[in-house]
């Protein structure tokens, strides 16, 4: 019986020990700290009810957007400029693309100035996915005012400025009935990274685009390109059946005028 306590007496004084290098020697892993346990929420979650969510540790991803927000109330929160760092995400889903979303970012993250985790802050660039772990100070005025204790990246460029910008340029070009410049843009675009959703979208007014210039062969490429990132995406399903149906209609009356000639 002594040998046994004795044993465990010493497994548990090197996990106390271990914990406590992890919390003392730098950045403090909340995965694995059982000293603190973060609630795994959306960002969705959190906008949509910040009062839920006051005074818990949360965990949750975003898409990291910019440093040097300027929201700030020092009388019904705690955080003013001179100590921290603020900085700003969308929703991981957030179809950053259309204006609406893109200016829907959350800007109430904060991070103290002599925090260890300023060194990652700094690493992490736009539109990378982001891991944060916060707590909820405040929800005035319906917003989540979060201190954030650790910020990880899970994923380099989602987007980056050009393939973005390619994109925009293309579904605006789309709508204005330009063919050519739509088609060149959109290409350029699905070259450089991009969300699966923005992926989708950019395939999908492809296929259309394709398939208005009588071009089937290229737009059930797209079509396929597009279902790929939704598996048994109904208008992806309908385009590339749609094209076939027209390119093997174009071929039997191509056959047909070879026939005719004498």
């Amino acid at each position: 019986m002594t040998r046994t306590l004795w044993v465990v007496a010493v497994c548990l004084s090197v996990w106390v020990g271990c914990a406590a290098e992890k919390v003392i020697s730098g950045r403090r892993d909340f995965s694995i700290d059982p000293t603190l346990d973060h609630k795994p929420v959306s960002l969705a979650q959190l906008v949509a009810s910040p009062s839920s969510y006051k005074g818990l540790d949360i965990v949750f991803e975003g898409l990291y957007n910019r440093r040097e927000e300027t929201i700030w109330n020092h009388f019904y929160t705690p955080f003013v400029p001179e100590d921290y760092t603020s900085f700003s995400v969308w929703s991981p889903e957030a179809r950053v693309w259309e204006l609406g979303e893109r200016l829907n970012s959350v800007p109430t993250l904060y991070l103290r100035k002599t925090s260890e985790e300023m060194h990652a802050l700094l690493k992490v660039r736009p539109y990378d996915r982001v891991r944060i772990w916060a707590q909820v100070k405040s929800d005035y005025e319906n917003r989540p005012w979060m201190d954030v204790h650790e910020v990880d990246i899970v994923q380099r460029q989602v987007f980056t400025d050009e393939s973005l910008r390619n994109l925009v340029s293309g579904l605006a070009e789309a709508a204005e009935r330009k063919p050519a410049p739509a088609k060149e843009q959109l290409e350029k675009g699905i070259q450089g990274p991009l969300s699966n959703e923005a992926r989708y979208v950019a395939h999908m007014t492809l296929g259309r685009l394709y398939e208005e210039s009588n071009d089937f062969v290229r737009a059930m490429e797209h079509f396929s390109r597009a279902e790929g990132l939704k598996d048994d995406d109904p208008a992806a399903l309908e385009g590339i059946e749609r094209n076939r149906r027209f390119e093997e209609r174009r071929r039997q009356i191509e056959e047909g005028k070879e026939a005719e000639k004498p």
